[in-house]
């Protein structure tokens, strides 16, 4: 096991893969600096701590993976709320934050994301209902909350 490299230092890229290895610690705000990313996936590892606001100033994301992060530790795995910062992923295609352990409601902002194609929350502790601006999200096709305490 280890932490995630200093993320900030890989300006140009354009893809990052570093699923289904080890790694454990939080997601580095620097992340939030690599303006040409199109495909971040976190997934299948051990990350802890909230989704960085940073990552919404990935402008030209376009897949988004940060899905089962947990180990057989209890309240492992990515945790906090859903960030609202991730609406400013405008050309956002696939979002994946499946089994974590996500709290809260699903934010509202969201329903903004008109490219957004895949959203996948399932398995988490999510409460509330189902945002009515999500109605606005023209573009999906795949809608996954199941198993998570949402109601309504």
């Amino acid at each position: 096991m280890g932490t995630l490299p200093d993320l900030g230092q890989m300006r140009r890229a354009q893809e990052l893969n570093f699923g289904a290895n080890f790694f454990d610690g939080p997601i580095p705000e620097s992340v939030g600096t690599l303006r040409n990313l199109q495909t971040l996936v976190l997934s299948i590892n051990f990350l802890g701590g909230s989704i960085p606001d940073s990552i919404g100033d990935l402008e030209s994301l376009v897949i988004l993976k940060l899905s089962e992060n947990r180990n057989a530790q209890p309240y492992s795995g990515l945790s906090g709320t859903i960030p609202s910062a991730l609406s400013r992923l405008v050309n956002l295609v696939e979002l994946e934050l499946f089994s974590n352990r996500l709290t809260g409601q699903l934010p509202p902002e969201l329903g903004t994301m008109d490219n957004l194609q895949l959203f996948d929350v399932e398995f988490n502790p999510l409460t509330g209902q189902v945002p009515v601006e999500y109605a606005g999200m023209t573009s999906l096709r795949e809608f996954y909350i199941s198993n998570t305490d949402m109601t309504g």
